[in-house]
Formats: C-alpha cells, structure tokens, sequence
C-alpha cells in the first residue's frame, strides 16, 4: 500500500530532475568544492546525486539514486560537521554574538540569527 504510493512518487517526482540544468550546475566550481569539502570531513553520501536541479523553477537539492526505503539511513554526517548555537558562539566569530548581544540575548528569533 503505502511503500507503492512512495516509490509511485518517487518516479514521478525524478522525472521533474530538470537533467539539462541539472548538467549545467554541476561545471560550477562550488559545487565541486562544496562535494570535496563534505567527503574530506567525513560525509558520507554514496546514495545521493548533488546538485541536482528539480522542477521548472531549477530547484538545487538532492536525489537519491537508488530506492530509499524506510528507517534507511541515506546521508552520514559526523557530529564535527554539525552546527549549533552552542558551536558558533565558541567559533572565532564568537566576538559578534558578544559586540551585538542585544541581536541574540532576549530576542525570540536570537538562535535562528545566531545560525
């Protein structure tokens, strides 16, 4: 039932991959940069396409290259790799959050700028 309705969306949805620009994307160095980057810090990600471009609009994301099935783990990230509120503010940009604390401190959106 619900694993047809998925893999029937899955189909529909690779064949908005907007191949043409798709190709294009990919000559752009940062791209490139962004994919080194990732794999030399421990990113593992064998199972998915970057970048590719979806629909009319050229939306950049990711798609999968084989059938994802549940609880299936696509894309491994190392914890060193995450970014927090708690891992910018002891960054080297921590002097920022101190100099415009009135940004951060007390403002309900302050962790979503922080980030």
């Amino acid at each position: 039932g619900d694993h047809r309705e998925l893999h029937k969306e899955y189909r529909r949805q690779r064949r908005c991959v907007q191949e043409t620009v798709t190709n294009q994307i990919r000559k752009d160095p940062k791209y490139g940069a962004f994919l080194k980057w990732a794999t030399e810090n421990g990113v593992l990600m064998s199972n998915i396409d970057y970048p590719v471009a979806f629909g009319p609009e050229g939306y950049i994301g990711v798609a999968a290259k084989n059938d994802i099935f549940a609880e299936q783990a696509f894309l491994f990230v190392p914890n060193k790799m995450f970014i927090s509120t708690k891992s910018v503010r002891r960054s080297s940009i921590s002097k920022v959050f101190i100099a415009y604390s009135k940004f951060f401190v007390g403002d309900p959106d302050g962790d979503y700028i922080c980030l």
